[in-house]
C-alpha cells in the first residue's frame, strides 16, 4: 500500500511539474510581449513551439490552465509541428533504387538456367560469394520478371509463388515498421515500432521500439524472436 501511495505521489508531482512549466512559459511570453509594448499578442515560431510542446504534455488540464491562447490553438500548433516534421515537399526527391546492371541480370538468369534447383536465396548467396552486392528480393524480382519461378525446382515447372505462400502460410510471418511521435527532453522524436504478423492466424507481435533502428538493434531483435544465440549472417 505504501508503494502504491508513493507511485501515485510521483505521478501527481510529474503532472504538476508539467503544468508549472507550461504556466512559466506562458508568463515569460506575456512579459516579452508587454515589454515590447505591442497592442496585440503576436507569437514567434519558437514561442508557438514552446507552448505546443508544454501544452500537449499536460493533457486535458490544458483546458483549465491556458490563459493567453485558446487550448484548441495550442493543440493545432502541435499538430502542425508533427505534420511539418514529415513534410518532404521542400526536400529534394530521390529517384529511388538504381537499376540492376545488365551484367548482373544476365548472370542471375544464367545461374537459374544452369542450376534448375536453385531458388533466389541460393542465387543471391552465390552472387555474394562472387563479390556482388544485391538483395535477395531483387534477385527474386528479376527471376519473376523473366518468367522464372524464383523458388527453384524448375526441372518440372515447380510451383508458383502464390502456391508456395499458400502451402506455408502457417509457418510464415510478415514484418514491417510504423512510427509514432513522442515529446522528450530533446524535443519531438520519431520512435520506430517493429512488429510481426503471423500470416495464418493474423496474430500481431510487437518486437521492439527504438528511435534508432540500427543493424545491431535489428540483429538483437532477430535473436529475441528466434531464440538463436549464434552469429547472424549479413
Amino acid at each position: 500500500m505504501h508503494l502504491l501511495r508513493q507511485l501515485a505521489s510521483t505521478d501527481i508531482n510529474e503532472q504538476l511539474l508539467r503544468e508549472n512549466e507550461f504556466l512559466h512559459t506562458e508568463l515569460q511570453i506575456v512579459k516579452a510581449q508587454l515589454s515590447a509594448s505591442k497592442k496585440r499578442l503576436r507569437f514567434t515560431d519558437e514561442q508557438r513551439r514552446l507552448l505546443a510542446e508544454k501544452g500537449k504534455a499536460i493533457g486535458k488540464r490544458l483546458y483549465d490552465l491556458a490563459s493567453i491562447v485558446r487550448p484548441e490553438t495550442v493543440l493545432r500548433w502541435h499538430r502542425e509541428l508533427v505534420a511539418k516534421k514529415f513534410d518532404s515537399s521542400q526536400s529534394p526527391r530521390k529517384v529511388g533504387r538504381p537499376p540492376t546492371s545488365q551484367e548482373i541480370e544476365k548472370l542471375i538468369l544464367l545461374m537459374a538456367k544452369d542450376n534448375p534447383s536453385w531458388g533466389y536465396l541460393r542465387i543471391a548467396g552465390a552472387l555474394k560469394n562472387l563479390g556482388y552486392k544485391i538483395s535477395k528480393s531483387t534477385v527474386s524480382n528479376i527471376l519473376k520478371t523473366n518468367g522464372i519461378n524464383p523458388s527453384g525446382d524448375r526441372k518440372h515447372g515447380g510451383m508458383s509463388w502464390a502456391e508456395f505462400l499458400g502451402l506455408h502460410t502457417d509457418v510464415m510471418w510478415a514484418t514491417d515498421f510504423f512510427t509514432t511521435e513522442v515529446w522528450t527532453m530533446f524535443g519531438l522524436i520519431t520512435y520506430y515500432v517493429l512488429f510481426f504478423i503471423h500470416l495464418g492466424s493474423r496474430k500481431v507481435v510487437i518486437a521492439g521500439i527504438t528511435p534508432n533502428p540500427s543493424d545491431e538493434w535489428m540483429a538483437q531483435i532477430a535473436r529475441n524472436i528466434t531464440g538463436y544465440d549464434g552469429e547472424l549472417a549479413d
